[in-house]
């Protein structure tokens, strides 16, 4: 009997010991996935742009320092680069040395004084680093105004200074920032200061001109007030004037296909687009990304309110033409495809940056066989980021699906997703390659989950063309019978004499927008106008809103259904009809109008009614046309704007009793004093939410004393 329990008592030991083991293992490769950052991207639907958390594409490999490098400390780092076989070049600013670790990560060699045939060379302030794809090693020695070009052991076999050359501008300073040689020998040259574009040299060394500056945007603003300051300056102000200049790229990286690709990093408060660029041979950028924002769809915000710049001051294109960036402001590494899809960030740091794989202030980036090398400025190391499998998965099923190999990519994404539900390409890859294999209902249901408009609409297209083939008959008959019935009951009551609304109010509210002069001339003379009929159609508008807002058609609608807010709606209709109300009262009593509140406000909700006409029929047709046919939703939506302000207009005039000049300068004041409403109800509320925090801030330091 005690040799059973003991048996028993064994296995259940047994069993025991086997679930802790296998929950520690599971925990030690869920460990091995975490990182210290979070990995999301943007889902982008039409303006609205909402960040997902998805599973980390990259996880540290190494971090390289001096410490672990056994060697003395760095002082300022400032650049990097990684050589064809692996070997990582590292510029020290401060120190003025070039240091080169082998791909073990072992030191090679620090350089700091260079050999150009019996000279020694000693680097002053030197800012970039490059080596060709032939093994030589470009050094910018910025403070210099050189470039020293050379082998791994600081030999010189040839130096580049400022170009003797017409093309360039008087007063230019050469001061080499960043270099890069292509596989043809052809050499660009980012030189602090200038928004030229990058210097370009030919094969044989000589300074060709400039190539791809960026251009200023201008704005109607600027050209007008551009025309009026010629036309009204003198030349003393002319010539004091500051122009608008270009800004300087900050970073230039050249593929494996030879194409130059620059970064910009801070621009202006406006647009904040077309940052990264893809050059042609002539100098335009062909990766349309010129509407593109890069990094954060918002200004991105530090704990205690500041305001960070938004800065992509670096970038370097992988194998697969996947596209690598950091912002220096934020520490995040921003990963793109070709087509500017935004397919993962990761890193961060936020300038304080302690642990590995987030920084405090990258400043160079760079791609050897698929892993990721970013060189942070003031903890002086160098991070190597590699692929999870996770990672590896999506870059090859985004390739394949970029290619227009759909079969290939189609199992890949399936498995994404078992991983990752997060994952917006994966549903549009899935919804592309549904598409190429005629499989439209799951080319409908893949491609709503992603977003994807393009191919939502491809197969819409196939799936209302069979359904018309086959339906064409009986919807023919249909559509033959209900006007056939409507004429028939239209003609029937006319001669029957059959009234459907008795009641006289209710019937001049109905039809208004059909005869608005002898309608809206009664509800002046006779005070037949009903508030009631009126907050009805003020109500419907309202609901038009947002039946127009949740079911529009989705090929058509660009708008996150899970942002909606029908407060929104509700003071942007409901609202807008009250302030406008009391505006136009009060502006056209000051004038003589005859119209009092409840006239003003009657004669708005009734010319509502055409606008609710056709927010009903816009969003019944949009599900069931294409973006090709879109001009007939806009033509539709278009004249009943027009029609509610014809309607409006004849409304005021007879409630008012004004010519119709009066009538133009008082509506204009009444929108005017609409404004005036929303911003001093706008401030109003601003002053009560801050009355509201001092007060509650007050309460808890009374509280704790």
């Amino acid at each position: 009997m005690k040799r059973k329990t003991l048996k028993r008592f064994s296995v259940l030991f047994a069993a025991i010991l086997a679930v802790i083991m296998q929950s520690a293992a599971a925990s030690a490769a869920s460990v091995d996935d975490q990182v210290p950052y979070r990995s999301y991207s943007y889902w982008q639907d039409g303006y609205e742009n909402t960040v997902v958390l998805n599973k980390a594409m990259y996880k540290v490999k190494d971090v390289i320092s001096s410490e672990s490098l056994n060697t003395s400390a760095f002082t300022q780092l400032s650049d990097m680069c990684v050589g064809p076989d692996g070997s990582i070049y590292l510029i020290d600013t401060d120190a003025g040395e070039l240091t080169v670790i082998s791909a073990e990560h072992k030191v090679l060699s620090r350089i700091s004084t260079f050999k150009y045939g019996d000279e020694g060379l000693t680097l002053t302030k030197p800012r970039g680093v490059f080596v060709s794809e032939k093994n030589e090693v470009y050094v910018c020695d910025t403070e210099a105004e050189r470039i020293l070009v050379g082998d791994i052991y600081g030999n010189v076999n040839r130096i580049l200074t400022v170009p003797d050359s017409s093309l360039l501008p008087e007063g230019f300073m050469y001061r080499p920032l960043k270099i890069a040689v292509d596989g043809k020998g052809y050499t660009y040259v980012l030189s602090d200061g200038s928004y030229y574009g990058a210097l370009f040299y030919n094969p044989s060394g000589e300074f060709v001109g400039f190539y791809g500056a960026n251009s200023v945007e201008n704005s109607i603003a600027t050209v007008l007030k551009n025309l009026w300051n010629k036309l009204t300056m003198t030349n003393e102000k002319r010539s004091g004037q500051v122009k608008s200049l270009p800004y300087q790229f900050t970073d230039l990286y050249i593929d494996s296909g030879g194409f130059v690709y620059t970064a910009t990093g801070v621009v202006n408060s406006g647009s904040k687009t077309g940052t990264i660029r893809r050059l042609s041979p002539g100098g335009t950028n062909i990766l349309n990304s010129n509407d593109v924002k890069f990094g954060e769809s918002d200004e991105a915000r530090k704990s205690s309110g500041e305001v960070i710049t938004q800065d992509i001051s670096g970038l370097c294109v992988d194998e697969n033409d996947f596209i690598y960036a950091f912002d220096r402001g934020l520490g995040n590494i921003y990963m793109y495809d070709t087509g500017c899809n935004f397919i993962t960030a990761f890193g961060g740091g936020v300038k304080a940056g302690t642990q590995d794989g987030v920084f405090q202030l990258p400043c160079a980036i760079d791609t050897y066989n698929g892993d990721i090398y970013v060189c942070d400025a003031n903890n002086l190391t160098v991070t190597v980021f590699e692929p999870t499998e996770y990672g590896k998965l999506v870059k090859q099923a985004q390739k394949y699906t970029i290619d227009g190999d759909y079969d290939s990519a189609k199992p890949l994404w399936k498995e994404i997703l078992k991983l990752d539900k997060n994952c917006r390409y994966a549903y549009v890859g899935l919804g592309k390659a549904a598409l190429a294999e005629n499989d439209y209902e799951n080319a409908l249901i893949y491609s709503r989950k992603g977003l994807d408009r393009e191919v939502y609409s491809g197969a819409y297209e196939k799936v209302r063309g069979d359904w018309l083939n086959k339906n064409f008959s009986w919807i023919f008959v249909l559509a033959v019978a209900v006007f056939g019935g409507a004429v028939a009951a239209l003609v029937y009551k006319k001669k029957k004499g059959i009234v459907l609304i008795k009641n006289r109010k209710a019937q001049l509210a109905a039809t208004a927008v059909f005869k608005p002069s002898g309608v809206f001339g009664e509800i002046s003379e006779k005070k037949n106008g009903s508030v009631t009929a009126a907050v009805l159609i003020m109500v419907l508008f309202y609901i038009s809103e947002i039946v127009k807002n949740d079911f529009y058609g989705f090929a058509f609608s660009s708008d996150d259904v899970s942002a909606f807010n029908s407060v929104i709606v509700l003071v942007r209709s409901v609202g807008a009809v009250c302030i406008w109300t009391v505006s136009n009262w009060a502006v056209c009593t000051l004038f003589g109008g005859r119209g009092k509140l409840k006239d003003i406000f009657i004669v708005t909700c009734y010319s509502l009614t055409v606008l609710i006409i056709s927010n009903i029929l816009t969003t019944v047709l949009s599900n069931f046309m294409l973006p090709g046919e879109a001009a007939v939703l806009s033509l539709i939506t278009t004249i009943a704007w027009i029609y509610t302000a014809v309607v409006l207009t004849v409304g005021l005039i007879t409630v008012h009793d004004f010519p119709f000049g009066k009538f133009v300068g008082t509506a204009l004041l009444s929108a005017l004093g609409l404004l005036l409403i929303v911003f001093l109800i706008a401030a109003t509320i601003i002053l009560v939410q801050q009355i509201l925090a001092f007060a509650a801030t007050l309460f808890y330091e009374l509280s704790f004393r």
